[in-house]
């Protein structure tokens, strides 16, 4: 897809950005799912003999899985504005070749349109029944 191509700011591909983070966390869902076994084939009394152990260890799972999510957020968002931002500039550059063509041909009413639905953010008015 032509948006896996983005580049980041800092020079690195959506793509590369994503794969890293999405390895990291398959690792850690591993881990985690280790730490979870060697729990449950515990037997009672160990459980409550090292119960804060056991805390602390799925404590930190939780801390880091809500760090990852928000490394997800954080990737996608910024991938996400940068798609908008080039979608806006295209149609920053249509609107103004637009205005051009109307301003060229003559077509005031048109300019005049165009002006009323930047300035009401798309809402549409009909400048000749305004007028009328």
């Amino acid at each position: 897809m032509e948006n896996d191509k983005l580049i980041a700011p800092d020079g690195t591909h959506i793509e590369d950005r994503l794969k890293s983070l999405v390895e990291r966390t398959a690792d850690d869902i591993k881990i985690c799912s280790n730490v979870c076994d060697a729990y449950t084939k515990k037997r009672l009394l160990a459980k409550v003999l090292l119960s804060t152990v056991w805390d602390a260890k799925l404590l930190d799972f939780i801390k880091l899985f809500g760090t990852r999510r928000k490394e997800f957020e954080f990737e996608l968002t910024m991938h996400t504005s940068q798609g908008v931002d080039k979608a806006n500039a295209k149609l920053d550059v249509i609107g103004e070749a637009t205005k051009a063509l109307n301003e060229q041909f003559g077509y005031p009413s048109l300019c005049l349109s165009y002006a009323l639905i930047r300035s009401q953010d798309g809402c549409y008015e009909n400048p000749v029944s305004a007028t009328s």
